[in-house]
């Protein structure tokens, strides 16, 4: 599809929560039974092929977990709804051993949005990790509708932070101003490509101590952002009283 926001988020910087938002639905084993297996060479715990998902809309055709760190994992989504889906939100999880000792497991998420995904189409999904640590676990969910909040982390210790654009940007810096007058806040990403990067947008959501969500205005990127470049992408809060809330920033391509 033309417009995806890739986000991956690897060691949290804030307390894990449950997800809020209605339709979130982890994929469900073919028939009913059983549940994740061994995909690919790697022999790493995964979703089978056919397992359902959004109450059986989307289909896991094929998933691909290859042995050697640095080819990508690879998923196939096919829509058996019948009719278009719209607003699609396709979560990777990467679970590796912890690297801090205070958790199970590090964690690196990747989030792949799409607008519309057409009767019988199918939707591949293809990323390299960013993490160093062996590979334990691919997770899948899939959303539609509301956005999936999960807050955005930055680089630390070694470990990448929020992965966009299908893993061209790395989100290495925040400044929260979330508590200032006016309110604000700003990421910046890095270029961890080897080609320049241009022609995208962000958007950055907030979500309250109550629930709700507070969505900034699509802001178009003039700049190119050469191989290494880095770039702050700021958003104005003025006008909303958002306090310490969590925060998520998204990337998509603009349409042309």
């Amino acid at each position: 599809m033309r417009t995806r926001i890739l986000i991956t988020t690897a060691v949290a910087l804030l307390v894990s929560f449950a997800f809020v938002l209605s339709g979130c639905q982890n994929g469900s084993p073919p028939n009913g039974k059983g549940g994740s297996q061994p995909a690919g060479s790697a022999g790493v715990k995964a979703p089978a092929p056919g397992a359902k998902f959004l109450g059986g809309q989307l289909v896991l055709e094929s998933i691909s977990v290859p042995a050697s760190a640095g080819q990508p994992v690879t998923v196939v989504l096919k829509n058996v709804a019948g009719q278009a889906l719209e607003g699609l939100t396709i979560q990777m999880i990467f679970l590796s051993p912890s690297t801090d000792g205070m958790s199970e497991f590090d964690s690196e998420k990747v989030i792949d949005e799409v607008n519309k995904l057409y009767k019988n189409e199918s939707h591949t999904l293809s990323v390299n990790r960013g993490g160093r640590g062996k590979l334990l676990e691919v997770r899948l969910n899939v959303s539609s509708g509301e956005t999936r909040f999960m807050p955005t982390t930055t680089r630390e210790g070694g470990v990448p932070g929020s992965r966009l654009l299908g893993g061209l940007l790395e989100v290495v810096g925040v400044d929260n101003r979330l508590t200032f007058e006016p309110p604000s806040i700003s990421f910046t990403v890095e270029n961890v490509s080897n080609k320049v990067v241009e022609g995208f947008g962000f958007q950055v959501v907030l979500r309250q101590r109550n629930g709700k969500l507070v969505e900034t205005r699509w802001q178009e990127v003039v700049e190119s952002l050469p191989p290494g470049g880095k770039l702050t992408l700021s958003a104005d809060l003025s006008g909303n009283d958002v306090g310490a809330a969590e925060s998520v920033l998204k990337i998509r391509w603009e349409d042309i």
